[in-house]
Parts: C-alpha cells; structure tokens; sequence
C-alpha cells in the first residue's frame, strides 16, 4: 500500500526495502537467525521506549547524508 504522499527519501527506502525483498525471494538461503545475544542487547537498548507510530516524525535538522 502507498501512501498518499511519499518523500523522495520515502521513495530510496522503498526502493532499497523492495530490491532486498526481491533478493531474499531470489535467495532465501543465505537468511541466518539473529543470534540470541544480540536480540537481549537489542531488547536492553530499546526496553521500555514507547513509540506512537501513528506520530510523524520530526524532520531531520542536522542529516546531510539523508538526501
């Protein structure tokens, strides 16, 4: 599903999301499990952050290289 209104930066990550799509349909075996110690040290990292994801976010201020 589009959005009504997509950014061109919108635009490079649905390009890049699809062809990685694409490759890992083309490619499913050269998927690996993400080990468990990562997942805990992403989960210690990230626990209890709430996120809205109904909010937008707000524009980058100081990114030069999202363009």
């Amino acid at each position: 599903m589009k959005p009504k209104y997509c950014t061109r930066q919108q635009e490079k990550v649905k390009a890049m999301l699809d062809a990685l799509a694409d490759d890992i349909g083309r490619h499913p075996e050269i998927l690996r499990p993400v080990p468990a110690e990562l997942v805990y040290r992403i989960r210690s990292l990230v626990g209890g952050v709430e996120v809205d994801l109904d909010q937008q976010l707000p524009p980058e201020t100081n990114d030069a290289g999202a363009r």
